[in-house]
């Protein structure tokens, strides 16, 4: 039993379909630590729905500074899990998580993180990106000046 799993039993959690244990344990990760998550929301999910699982979520999602779109992005990679998000209003987004496997035709599989990198690079090379300069492809934080 992993770690979302087990806080859901503590929240009083009884109904858990295999889509709802990977769904809490990749949110797990995404909170680092269900506790982090909002308790009445993690209530209010159908933890035993076997098609999706539906996560409403308060505030913003972001790509580097708070790294929080890239986490549930690399999480979803890992976990094999298709996740969309959708508007529910200004400050509210909608977490949508299907179950994937890793192969099949395009709307079973979900690749790991290496091979949707690979194939993003086959149509667009890192020689064109925005302030690309050899040797720089993975600066360490501390080494970039970043305060």
């Amino acid at each position: 039993m992993g770690k979302g799993l087990e806080y859901l039993g503590l929240l009083g959690v009884t109904q858990v379909s295999p889509l709802g244990e990977r769904a809490a344990e990749l949110l797990e990760q995404f909170f680092s630590g269900m506790h982090n998550a909002d308790l009445a929301t993690l209530r209010r999910v159908d933890w035993a729905n076997t098609y999706f699982i539906e996560y409403r979520l308060f505030g913003q999602l972001s790509s580097f500074d708070f790294d929080n779109l890239t986490r549930l992005v690399l999480l979803a990679h890992d976990h094999c899990l298709r996740v969309s998000i959708g508007s529910l209003s200004s400050k509210h987004l909608c977490l949508l998580i299907h179950a994937r496997a890793r192969t099949g035709s395009i709307d079973q599989r979900h690749p790991t993180i290496e091979g949707a990198l690979e194939l993003w690079r086959r149509y667009h090379p890192i020689e064109a990106t925005y302030g690309y300069q050899p040797g720089t492809e993975a600066v360490p934080r501390e080494a970039a000046n970043v305060e």
